[in-house]
């Protein structure tokens, strides 16, 4: 219950994308500025124009804890065929802590 209690936290992500190979890679870099603990932050792709999660999609590591000043490098992929022309991913962030309680 005391995660519960944890401040929210606005963590700064910038994000690469190529295609190669009929795949959509995104190089993402995700980093705490804060003094507050980002706990089991959720990384999930967005298609920006049905909003809807792009699925299946391989990160290479969800659900991790970043502490103040912290960063983290993480490697998403999945099929092109998942966009039509026209939509793009959009990464979405979001912390244990900033989840509506």
């Amino acid at each position: 219950t005391a995660l519960n209690s944890l401040p929210p936290v606005q963590l700064k992500s910038s994000v690469k994308i190529s295609k190669v190979d009929g795949k959509y890679r995104m190089n993402i870099k995700i980093t705490n500025p804060t003094n507050v603990v980002a706990f089991a932050t959720w990384l999930h792709l967005i298609n920006s124009k049905t909003k809807e999660r792009i699925l299946p999609a391989i990160i290479s590591d969800n659900y991790f804890t970043l502490f103040p000043g912290e960063a983290k490098d993480v490697q998403a992929e999945f099929d092109e065929n998942l966009l039509k022309q026209g939509e793009m991913p959009i990464l979405q962030v979001e912390p244990y802590n900033n989840l509506k309680k």
